[in-house]
This record gives structure tokens, C-alpha cells and sequence, in this order.
């Protein structure tokens, strides 16, 4: 699932497409640019981005704003101040000493890269208590960072753990859990006959689990790749990363009925994601897909996405105070007592999925 890191602007498509001219990137910044001049709409933003940012500059530009946040690094806290020791210190520590091997070889820039990721995680779980460490937040976390610097990936981060991924922030997995369940019905709407295949198997739909939990960034070592696909997610319903995951499947689906129709076959089958994908082709599917099936869509069983990207009603980061109540009563909607849990991952065998994500 590695695609070749030769050219920081080639996106792997099936095949090979040219680099992003300097025409190209010019009238995307224009069109940024005159976006801006007019009042920065945020309808259109999301509509540039959907479409793909060409280079990091203009993502340093947009991501934020795309979030409802300054895109000035002067503006961002002086947040390493806010870091003190919490309960997923070691964990953090642990995640980030095994990162950026790839997308960061040479060894001492690694090492700098590797304090301002530890940084900027340590900082918003310092800072809220009632956020949970989960595998997979140092993969969003160094997307961010690698892209558009430290200072933006912090607000950027914080902003996203209380949005579009706090699912995954709870004390518990359930909240996730039960939306990596509307992958299926997702899939049944775009291809029944293969729908109906996965089910007899009996496979259970945690197979992309780590690419729902990290916006396939701890699949993809090409961060170009990463990047662009981020420039959908970040533009997108937060539940653009399970759609995109049911539409993946639909696309390998020939292959998919030519596995041993068992769930240890079509799991093994559907968690290894190829790397010659055509993101272009899937990144517009999952597009349609969200227009047609939107998440509130009698046939799903997903909470309100208003609640998870409905922007502050004011600039920059909220008070302390109401990032908690959020948190809390994501929380407190979420619980479930440890006997069930005990019960539902022994039944599907996600301890044995989480511990070989972990690794």
C-alpha cells in the first residue's frame, strides 16, 4: 500500500498523470485569492478543495479556514507552554518514536519533526482531559504538521478532535464501532450482489477500520496521496472517510467475489489496501455517493453530522469550557457498560485487529 515518494505533486491514479503545472497552481491560487478577497465563502473553499489544493502553500492557506480558523501562524498560542504530563503520555510517546520513518528519512530532521508531533498532541490532550488518545490520532496529527507547519496543525488538530473526529475520542470505541457498521449498507446501495457476498462470509465491517480512524493515512506512506485526500476530508462530511471506504470496496469488487467467500479470506482481502488505487476516480465516487446517500438517509444509523462540523460562531478556538461540555455529552451519549464491550469485541475479534493496528 506504498505508492513510490519520487514526486511530491504526482498523485497515483491508476496511471501516471503529469505534475501539477505552474498554470494550473497559479489559477488555483488566483481562485483561492479572489474567494478570499470576497469574504472568504466558505461554500466555495470547500468546493476548491474538494477539487484538489496542487501544493502545500495553498493547504496552509485553506485547511484552516476550511475548519473556521485564522491561517496565520502568528495568531496560534504559544501552546508548548499548556503541555503538562496526562494519561496518554507514554502512549503518545510510544506512537511517536515508530512515525515518520518514511516521510521523514533523514534522521536529525526526523527527531525535530518527531518533538513538534509529540508537541502538538500532548498539548490538546493536556488541555482536555475528556479527550481520549486512540491509535491513529499521531497519523492525522503528522499529516497536519507535515503539511502545514506546527503551529496550524495544533489548532488544526484541537479543532478536529471536538469535530469530525471525536467519535473516535471517546472514552470508548463504541461510537466508532457502531459507524464502521454503515459501511455495509452503504455498500448494498452501490452494489447489492456484492453486498450480499461480504455478509455471507460473515466477515465483520472492521476491515478499513484504521482507514475511517485516520483518513487512510496509516495506510499510505505517499503524502502527496495523503494530502489530497485530506483536501476532500476537510471539505467534506466528517463521514466522507466511511464513505469513501464503502466506495473502495465497491470498486475492488470483482476481486472481492473471487476470494474464498470465508470471513478470514475477505477480511485479509478487504484490510490491504492496493496501492495502484485511482484516487481521482474514487475521491469523485465518494463525492456522488455522499449526494445520493446523504448520512441522514433513512437507511443509515449515523448521528447528526451538524454536531460534528457545524462551525463555532465565532473565529479561532473556543473557550475551554464549551470544548468540554461537547465532550462530555459525546460522552456521556456514548457509554456503555465494560460487559458488553467484553462481549462485542470478543464476538468480532477487534482486540485482535486493534492490537495488530497498533503495531
Amino acid at each position: 500500500c506504498v505508492c513510490s515518494c519520487q514526486d511530491k505533486n504526482m498523485l497515483y491514479t491508476g496511471k501516471r498523470k503529469g505534475k501539477a503545472t505552474a498554470r494550473d497552481e497559479t489559477k488555483k491560487l488566483r481562485l483561492v485569492s479572489a474567494i478570499l478577497a470576497g469574504g472568504g465563502d466558505i461554500k466555495k473553499l470547500q468546493e476548491v478543495a474538494r477539487g484538489g489544493l496542487l501544493n502545500d502553500s495553498l493547504r496552509c492557506k485553506v485547511w484552516p479556514l476550511l475548519l473556521e480558523l485564522s491561517n496565520n501562524p502568528q495568531d496560534v498560542e504559544d501552546y508548548e507552554k499548556l503541555i503538562t504530563a496526562h494519561k496518554y503520555t507514554d502512549q503518545v510517546a510510544k506512537d511517536v518514536e515508530r512515525s515518520l520513518w518514511k516521510q521523514v528519512p533523514e534522521r536529525r530532521q526526523r527527531e525535530r519533526t518527531r518533538v513538534q508531533l509529540s508537541n502538538i498532541m500532548n498539548a490538546v490532550l493536556s488541555q482536555h482531559p475528556n479527550l481520549h488518545y486512540f491509535q491513529g490520532f499521531h497519523d492525522i496529527a503528522s499529516v497536519l504538521l507535515l503539511v502545514c507547519g506546527h503551529k496550524l496543525a495544533y489548532v488544526m488538530l484541537k479543532r478536529l478532535s471536538f469535530y469530525h473526529i471525536r467519535d473516535h475520542m471517546n472514552e470508548t470505541m463504541k461510537a466508532t464501532m457502531d459507524v464502521m457498521y454503515q459501511i455495509l449498507p452503504l455498500v448494498n446501495v452501490m452494489d447489492k450482489d456484492l453486498h450480499d457476498y461480504i455478509v455471507k462470509s460473515g466477515a465483520p465491517p472492521f476491515f478499513c477500520l484504521s482507514w475511517v480512524l485516520t483518513w487512510f493515512s496509516h495506510s499510505i506512506d505517499h503524502l502527496p496521496t495523503i494530502a489530497r485526500l485530506f483536501d476532500f476530508f476537510l471539505a467534506s462530511s466528517p463521514y466522507a472517510s466511511l464513505y469513501m471506504s464503502a466506495v473502495i470496496i465497491v470498486h475492488r469488487g470483482e476481486g472481492i467475489k473471487r476470494v474464498p467467500n470465508d470471513a478470514s479470506h475477505i477480511h485479509k482481502y478487504l484490510s490491504e489496501l492496493p496501492s495502484n488505487l485511482p484516487w481521482e476516480e474514487i475521491i469523485q465516487k465518494t463525492k456522488t455517493c455522499l449526494d445520493m446517500y446523504p448520512p441522514c438517509s433513512s437507511f443509515l444509523q449515523l448521528p447528526p453530522e451538524e454536531s460534528r462540523m457545524k462551525p463555532f460562531p465565532f473565529k479561532n478556538m473556543v473557550d475551554r469550557d464549551t470544548e468540554e461540555e461537547i465532550v462530555e455529552v459525546t460522552e456521556e451519549n456514548g457509554r456503555w457498560n465494560s460487559l458488553v464491550e467484553m462481549v462485542v469485541v470478543g464476538a468480532v475479534g477487534v482486540a485482535v485487529l486493534a492490537i495488530t493496528y497498533a503495531t
